[in-house]
């Protein structure tokens, strides 16, 4: 019985990467090929896009149409072609409102911002969390 694949989904710590956080030769060559077959190959990570970008490049997502599924699927994004196809931001207020509590809860320095907004962005978040 044939099986028709057609996509792969990948978590990348662990999963797609050995404990070096790398792409061995032989996991790159097996999903180049299933690329080449037509399969398409989804990367998902509560990383960034631009935190998933070397492990699309080294899979070549951009030229077999992958996807990356970012921020534990609050973005996905065709690779190839750069189209969104979901994205759910949280609003400034319920930033502020997880930091406050996260600040509050936990050690500060143990709190990241992970953000595709600019620094001044964040400078003004940072100023409204601290009054």
């Amino acid at each position: 019985m044939a099986h028709d694949i057609k996509a792969i989904l990948l978590d990348i710590d662990g999963t797609l990467t050995n404990d070096d956080n790398v792409i061995t030769p032989r996991t790159r060559e097996a999903l180049l090929k299933c690329q080449e077959k037509g399969v398409v190959l989804v990367l998902a990570s509560g990383r960034t896009a631009t935190g998933l970008s070397t492990y699309a490049a080294d899979l070549d997502l951009a030229h077999h149409g992958g996807v990356l599924v970012c921020y534990n699927g609050a973005k996905s994004l065709n690779c190839e072609t750069g189209q969104v196809y979901f994205e759910q931001a949280l609003t400034a207020e319920q930033t502020r409102r997880v930091l406050v509590t996260a600040i509050q809860t936990l050690d500060p320095a143990e709190v990241t911002v992970i953000s595709e907004r600019g620094d001044e962005d964040l400078a003004a978040l940072t100023t409204l969390i601290c009054e």
